[in-house]
């Protein structure tokens, strides 16, 4: 099934101050999912309208701001109206598919891991990242924290993302990775941990983080 055009984008500014700040709308989609369940034929149109913008910009925030997400939005996609019948509530329409996303997410992770293996490259490290329309300083806070998390497995760097860069509740990062509270709750504690020590040390981040009210990244991390 080929999906339709991506749609019009209208993505938050990939700036580190928005880590820490902000609260995530989560409001019910039931008509959308009344459409879903009972299989009307507009459905699948009507969803990839409503989330397609959301699943594109959580792939780029999960795997860095210049990946070509088309490819991948569309594997996210066709996973879910496979599955799309175990949904069984509008409130979990959408973690059901940031679920999805999430997990094509860390298969891409995975495999840009083997192909740095693989490189002929001695060092296997991967080009720098792009990041338009910003100035240096974030420019330069943004690939050095992608540096930092490409040193994350894919599953820590998924907790990370979901809950300080979307800004996910820790009940929403939860469902959408299908862990109990406490396993997420330690989860993010542990990651958020190892992430914070490494910026730490990083002078460029630190301060950028610093200008920008960084300091209070993680306080509302639990």
């Amino acid at each position: 099934m080929l999906l339709p055009a991506k749609p019009p984008m209208v993505e938050r500014p990939h700036r580190l101050r928005n880590i820490p700040l902000g609260s995530p709308s989560d409001n019910p989609h039931e008509a959308l999912w009344q459409e879903l369940s009972t299989g009307d034929p507009g459905a699948a149109h009507a969803v990839w309208l409503t989330f397609g913008p959301g699943v594109h910009g959580l792939l780029r925030r999960l795997l860095g701001p210049d990946t070509e997400t088309q490819d991948l939005a569309q594997e996210v996609f066709l996973r879910f109206f496979r599955k799309s019948d175990r949904v069984t509530a509008a409130s979990s329409l959408k973690p059901f598919l940031f679920g999805i996303c999430s997990r094509v997410a860390q298969e891409e992770m995975r495999r840009r891991r083997v192909h740095r293996w693989l490189s002929l490259t001695s060092s296997g490290v991967l080009p720098e990242r792009s990041v338009s329309n910003e100035d240096g300083g974030a420019r330069d806070a943004v690939r050095n924290l992608y540096r930092i998390l490409d040193c994350l497995s894919p599953s820590d760097r998924t907790v990370f993302v979901l809950r300080f860069i979307e800004q996910l509740e820790l009940t929403d990062v939860a469902e959408t990775l299908s862990l109990s509270f406490s396993t997420a709750r330690r989860r993010i504690d542990r990651v958020w941990k190892r992430v914070r020590s490494q910026i730490e040390k990083d002078e460029t981040l630190r301060a950028y983080l610093r200008t920008q009210d960084g300091e209070s990244v993680g306080r509302r991390k639990l």
